[in-house]
């Protein structure tokens, strides 16, 4: 995979192009959002890129030599504040919420979630599987 070209913020989720795929995302909090792109099931991560794009509260990039069918998911890196009504957790895996077609099933497990499941201080600790 090469490198992301900056791209553009718009449409949002990951779009084919002709000749590559933009992936635009919005957030107003985030810091960094990566964009991990995995093997045609789903099962092994092939690269990981950090969206060079930021306009306004959407970031974005283009992967050049991806086409229909591109497998991906997104980190999201910025702060861990639960009172603040912030849980950026760059350790789980996103869903593009405007992604067309999952790949894989989802199995429920509480390495899923962005805290320490049981942890005395509850959903305030952080889970770093």
């Amino acid at each position: 995979m090469s490198r992301l070209d900056v791209g553009r913020p718009g449409p949002l989720g990951a779009h084919w192009d002709g000749s590559g795929v933009n992936v635009a995302v919005w957030s107003r909090h985030a810091e960094c959002i990566e964009l991990c792109v995995f093997d045609g099931e789903g099962t092994r991560e092939l690269a990981r890129h950090a969206l060079p794009g930021r306009s306004g509260e959407v970031w974005h990039g283009r992967l050049p030599d991806a086409g229909p069918g591109l497998v991906y998911g997104l980190r999201a890196h910025g702060p861990y504040a639960p009172r603040d009504g912030h849980r950026f957790n760059a350790h789980k895996l996103l869903i593009d919420p405007y992604a067309r077609e999952l790949v894989g099933a989802f199995v429920w497990d509480d390495a899923v979630l962005g805290y320490q499941a049981g942890h005395p201080d509850g959903c305030a600790s952080f889970d770093v599987r």
